[in-house]
């Protein structure tokens, strides 16, 4: 439950902010560069670069990527792992979420849980369930938007970023899980809460978001203690990607 109770405090935390400050731009549309100046961010779909080499710092290191990069740039097959950790109350727990996709179908398992897997079959997908490490088919289907449904644990984090988009500003780089990513960071601070801190890392490639953390460390909900939420990347594959053997 306490763990439960952080994922949701990180959320609502990234919500409030996104709301107080006026959010990011989600849909791709002009937002302002450093000279105060608008740019068109579908302006370079053609090559998802918007202009340089990293193809998401403009201005003066202000944050520029949108939904539609990712979107764009992650159509293709991927088999994703993360580990995510809540503080609290002088504790910690983890737990792991995994993912794959390919052209067949998706697989999910967070944790201990049971793996599912959605084998695609025509327009909907046939659901598998593993026992004893055996996946067998539940005789279920499930529409391409269940399925979407589904998998918002993982895919949700991909882009979690895009609630503050231009508020986040360039603080250097990182390599996650093998990938070179851009480094993010903003802090916020929120009436009647105090300081929040946010860090980003998104891969350069893809704009997938690999590492993100909230430390809450400096807001009236830590009691001095470490209260926060990290969730980084262990495994991320976009080529060679299949689905565990199903029967």
């Amino acid at each position: 439950m306490k763990k439960i109770l952080l994922l949701v405090l990180a959320l609502l935390l990234a919500l409030s902010m996104a709301a107080c400050g006026g959010g990011g731009d989600k849909d791709g549309e002009n937002q302002p560069n450093g000279d105060g100046e608008n740019i068109d961010a579908d302006s370079n779909n053609g090559d998802n670069n918007n202009g340089n080499d990293n193809g998401d710092i403009i201005g003066d290191g202000l944050f520029e990527f949108s939904e539609d990069f990712l979107k764009n740039s992650l159509q293709g097959d991927y088999h994703i792992i993360y580990k995510a950790t809540t503080y609290g109350d002088g504790e910690s727990e983890s737990l792991t979420m995994e993912q794959i996709k390919t052209s067949k179908g998706y697989y999910y398992k967070s944790n201990d849980d049971s793996g599912k897997l959605f084998i695609k079959n025509g327009e909907a997908y046939d659901a598998y369930e593993e026992y004893d490490g055996v996946f067998e088919n539940t005789e279920m289907q499930y529409s391409q938007m269940m399925v979407d449904i589904m998998m918002v644990g993982i895919t949700g984090y991909m882009n979690t970023y895009s609630a503050f988009s231009s508020q986040l500003k360039k603080s250097g780089s990182q390599t996650v899980a093998g990938r070179s990513c851009t480094e993010y960071k903003f802090d916020y601070s929120m009436p009647g809460v105090g300081k929040v801190k946010y860090v980003y890392c998104i891969d350069k490639e893809t704009g997938v978001c690999l590492k993100f953390s909230v430390d809450a460390a400096g807001s009236v909900l830590s009691g001095h203690q470490k209260v926060g939420y990290e969730f980084e990347c262990t495994k991320f594959q976009t080529s060679g990607v299949s689905l565990p053997a199903y029967n």
